[in-house]
């Protein structure tokens, strides 16, 4: 893309990423604040989101390019406990969290529609009924109350590994993500799954979503 260029500093140790200041602007709130407003970074053409990964960042630029999302890879042997080491979705998670940083509900959005269909294969899209693509913009968000699809596949596995529920307890205070996980947790409590002994801490550490698991607790028992 013709026009001025900026730098992007992502990750530690940083990385530094030359963009088009123009892709950046169109896309992203966050960006177009930064670098058209009286902040010090538009005068110097910088910025810098440590928090960021550079790998997390590439996959942004790609989607501001393309539109598209890369599939997340399923583990070849499938032998793995939790749901995320069956289907790699936690690149997923960290575009999404970096997606509500940068303002970009677009690419939040997309982010938790792939990352849905990922772990159920394809079967929501079907029962939603939409003959949608979620692999092709423009992405749509759907309902998050629980399909038949969605609890069948929590009934047969035993949820999200500890380092995935920590990332979005800790960084998604009231997104889709954050919504998803709950569900997750109430249903598998509800089928036996063995929850506490992998995520005890996690709840001792944040009283504040051991309160929400117990509200999505008793929404679920009535669902149920």
């Amino acid at each position: 893309m013709d026009g001025p260029k900026v730098k992007v500093f992502v990750g530690t140790p940083r990385v530094c990423y030359v963009v088009a200041e123009k892709l950046l602007c169109e896309k992203s709130p966050y960006f177009r604040a930064t670098f058209t407003s009286g902040f010090a970074e538009a005068s110097i053409g910088a910025t810098s989101l440590p928090h960021v990964e550079a790998e997390t960042f590439e996959a942004i630029l790609k989607w501001m390019m393309s539109g598209m999302l890369a599939t997340p890879e399923a583990c070849p042997d499938g032998e793995e406990s939790f749901i995320d080491e069956r289907v790699k979705v936690l690149p997923l998670v960290q575009i999404y969290l970096a997606a509500q940083y940068l303002a970009h509900k677009e690419l939040r959005k997309a982010a938790v529609t792939v990352f849905r269909e990922a772990v159920l294969d394809g079967k929501e899209t079907k029962e939603i009924g939409r003959d949608m693509n979620v692999y092709d913009p423009p992405y749509q968000r759907y309902s998050f109350w629980p399909t038949a699809s969605w609890n069948t596949f929590l009934d047969q596995n035993p949820g999200f590994s500890p380092k995935l529920v920590r990332l979005v307890v800790e960084c998604d205070s009231s997104g889709e993500m954050r919504e998803i996980i709950l569900q997750c947790i109430a249903r598998v409590v509800h089928t036996g799954w063995d929850f506490m002994s992998h995520h005890a801490q996690i709840l001792e550490d944040h009283p504040e979503f051991a309160f929400e698991m117990l509200g999505e607790l008793s929404v679920s028992r009535r669902r149920c």
